[in-house]
């Protein structure tokens, strides 16, 4: 709370008279988010001597310097506004505290003064509020998401599908550069594959039509070899004399 008394003592003073030492201090503006909660500081000072029971109250003010009260101490008043939203935090004869508001509404946007009451020693009753008081703004919540891109969270998701030649793509969201030259490269080695298999397949079925047999009246090729070796023509020749048929003998008379 030290560093509140400290920023308390460096604000302005709302009231502040050079006959007497009176006055109320209150922050010019207060910044909350929406739905959050407000701690509207203020620190009240004077140079009377009080009594034993002063019977010091606090009142709020809101919208103008005699706008509608919203809060009172002594009678436990609280505006149906701020029903269960608002707190007063004081400390039983002291000189300072804070006015909490919970559950901020936009409608809770506008101008808070503070209003002391208290009972002198020789002076009577004395009153003074905050002239400027303090203005409150309410403003949405500022939302930030930190997305991590990973490869199952890009923003494109491709499903690919390979049936016999053909690719078929269902996309989730519309293709990104990168997903789009992927899935071009990947047709291009298909559609590769898919022709040298074809080419494969054409080839090996010639290569097993080339062995045919050869025309009739026609010799092979190999029987024609055979005959044209000379060993196979002497062989030939030789076989044939030995199998001449013997002479007959005819005779005479």
């Amino acid at each position: 709370m030290a560093w509140v008394l400290v920023a308390l003592l460096l604000l302005p003073a709302g009231v502040w008279t050079a006959d007497t030492d009176y006055g109320m201090v209150q922050p010019a503006e207060i910044f909350a988010v929406r739905g959050g909660s407000v701690q509207i500081p203020f620190r009240f000072f004077h140079a009377w001597e009080l009594p034993s029971d002063p019977k010091i109250n606090l009142l709020w003010r809101w919208k103008d310097f005699h706008g509608k009260f919203i809060y009172n101490m002594s009678s436990g008043f609280v505006h149906t506004h701020f029903k269960n939203r608002l707190v007063l935090n004081y400390t039983k004869n002291g000189k300072w505290g804070f006015l909490s508001i919970s559950n901020l509404r936009q409608g809770d946007s506008t101008t808070y003064y503070c209003r002391v009451q208290l009972n002198t020693k020789d002076d009577g009753s004395q009153a003074w509020q905050s002239i400027p008081g303090t203005k409150l703004i309410v403003t949405e919540a500022i939302k930030t998401t930190t997305q991590t891109k990973t490869t199952s969270e890009r923003s494109t998701s491709v499903a690919s599908e390979v049936t016999s030649a053909s690719i078929t793509v269902s996309e989730s969201q519309p293709l990104g550069l990168g997903a789009f030259v992927g899935v071009a490269v990947a047709t291009a080695m298909l559609i590769t594959g898919v022709l040298g298999l074809l080419a494969f397949l054409r080839w090996r079925k010639k290569g097993r039509s080339t062995t045919t047999q050869a025309p009739a009246g026609e010799f092979p090729e190999n029987m024609e070899e055979k005959y044209e070796n000379p060993e196979n023509i002497g062989y030939k020749r030789q076989h044939t004399g030995s199998q001449q048929s013997p002479k007959v003998s005819s005779s005479k008379g």
